[in-house]
């Protein structure tokens, strides 16, 4: 069977019979923090006016028939759900979509949740989108009509970009967040020693455990911004960045200037999202291929140091290298017409 297409669309007056069934389940109105118990027509029908303020309201919808909301107002998430369609998955990709929108459209700093503390679920969605507990406190909640432990939960738009990574598209190529069927792709590639000996992490020989176990770590955003690169809709490397830049190359598109255009696309974006006075690097010393495009970024040796290879065990000699914003800026807007129109970056969810 089919699964029935949840969208979203704006609340409206039309919404009334829906919304107020729905808050005329206990175990819905005794989540929220303002709605009323028993629910209040007139209440209800404000709610269902088009919202005008500082954020966003969704309906919820299966064939355009409201089973519930989601909102950012004011940088404050908000949900609630029919409890007919509790554990579909529905909320979790409603807050996904929502999230999207808050930081990527409206370009927030920071989303907070506020949820009273025995809402295991909730607390289950929050956490697994990087949401981590910022205040405890007790409140007087208005369904239950008592004090109650609330708990405020925070995302920044940094913690969120680093667990999802925005599109970036140039002239040849697209960015975007790796998958976990990158994996045949990933060992393949970095499984290849012509290609571990010039990083410092790979390890060598290089399997799916240690493509599982990186994935992971991206998966929460604990490696930074991690993109993979994609030409013709074929894997064909991997770049990061934060706090600083590596990246590595499928051999058989090493000299076509890939990595050029995809390295330049992610420094505008590290420039552009962060507040950073400058970005690092490094490259092993007989990288010259590597410190070659390092160099077209503009970036330069600052000094060297002796760092351990996985791949090749043992200790090797790297160029550390430094772009300051301010030359990062000086070259960028160098740059001529027609090479911007060339690898111009395009930020896309």
């Amino acid at each position: 069977m089919t699964p029935e297409v949840v969208t979203y669309r704006s609340v409206r007056p039309q919404d009334f019979d829906a919304m107020h069934a729905l808050v005329s389940f206990w175990d819905v109105t005794r989540n929220l923090g303002s709605w009323p118990w028993p629910p209040e027509p007139e209440f209800t029908r404000r709610r269902c006016q088009p919202f005008e303020g500082d954020g966003f309201v969704w309906a919820i919808c299966l064939k355009d028939t409201l089973i519930g909301t989601v909102s950012v107002v004011r940088g404050e998430l908000g949900y609630m759900l029919h409890p007919d369609h509790h554990g579909q998955g529905i909320i979790t990709k409603a807050v996904r979509a929502a999230l999207l929108h808050a930081f990527h459209d409206f370009c927030v700093g920071e989303v907070h949740a506020d949820i009273w503390a025995d809402n295991a679920a909730s607390k289950h969605i929050l956490t697994k989108f990087g949401f981590t507990l910022s205040v405890q406190e007790v409140e007087h909640a208005l369904a239950r009509d008592e004090p109650t432990e609330s708990e405020t939960y925070v995302l920044s738009r940094h913690t969120w970009l680093s667990r999802n990574p925005p599109r970036l598209t140039t002239w040849r190529l697209i960015l975007r967040p790796l998958l976990h069927s990158d994996a045949d792709a990933v060992v393949r590639v970095a499984g290849d020693y012509e290609v571990a000996k010039w990083t410092i992490p790979i390890p060598h020989p290089y399997c799916h455990a240690d493509f599982d176990t990186y994935f992971a770590q991206v998966s929460v955003g604990d490696m930074g911004y991690v993109w993979a690169i994609e030409h013709d809709q074929y894997w064909i490397g991997m770049i990061g960045v934060g706090p600083a830049l590596g990246y590595y190359l499928d051999p058989q598109f090493w000299g076509k200037g890939f990595m050029t255009e995809a390295a330049k696309a992610v420094v505008e974006f590290w420039f552009s999202e962060t507040q950073a006075d400058e970005l690092r690097s490094s490259v092993f010393v007989e990288n010259k291929a590597s410190e070659a495009i390092l160099r077209k970024l503009g970036f330069e040796r600052i000094g060297s140091a002796q760092v351990y290879s996985f791949a090749r065990a043992q200790e090797v000699a790297k160029h550390r290298m430094s772009l300051p914003r301010e030359r990062w800026t000086f070259l960028r807007t160098g740059d001529d017409c027609d090479t911007a129109s060339e690898t111009g970056v395009r930020q896309s969810p």
